[in-house]
């Protein structure tokens, strides 16, 4: 009887966590790069509350890997991606969703026009910005991996 009363307690100081706590989930990125040259990385996670959570920049040096940690409130299905470096860069097609991009660190919310498939909303530092192509990576269990090679 004793440990019925621990687990039921348990399980009401579980379920009387605040939502943003009790739902709370982790997810990975692991940026790999596999070129000679140091790539720099923005993305977008497509989360519930917003068509997507855009940031930049992500900077991974020669032949190695960075991974990301993100904790939302929500379930992200995928990322949306780009990678840059001197000289090369891993766009989308311009059919894929145009979200806008500034030089700096950047991070903004932005809902996705059905009716252009662009990012409806841009960065506060309008400097240098531009409308770029971003591809898309599936998130599976919490984890993805974008990778570039030449």
């Amino acid at each position: 009887m004793k440990r019925l009363v621990l687990i039921l307690a348990a399980l009401a100081a579980f379920t009387a966590l605040p939502p943003s706590q009790a739902q709370a989930y982790s997810y990975y990125i692991t940026l790999r790069n596999d070129t000679n040259m140091e790539v720099n990385f923005a993305l977008g996670l497509k989360v519930p509350s917003w068509d997507a959570l855009m940031r930049g920049w992500w900077s991974v040096p020669p032949n190695s890997s960075r991974e990301v940690y993100h904790e939302y409130g929500g379930d992200i299905k995928f990322v949306y991606w780009i990678a840059e470096t001197k000289g090369a860069a891993w766009y989308g097609r311009e059919s894929e969703t145009i979200f806008e991009v500034v030089p700096e660190k950047f991070e903004y919310k932005t809902d996705i026009s059905e009716k252009d498939n662009r990012g409806t909303h841009s960065p506060k530092n309008k400097n240098g910005i531009r409308m770029v192509p971003f591809r898309k990576a599936p998130m599976s269990r919490g984890r993805c991996t974008i990778r570039v090679t030449m």
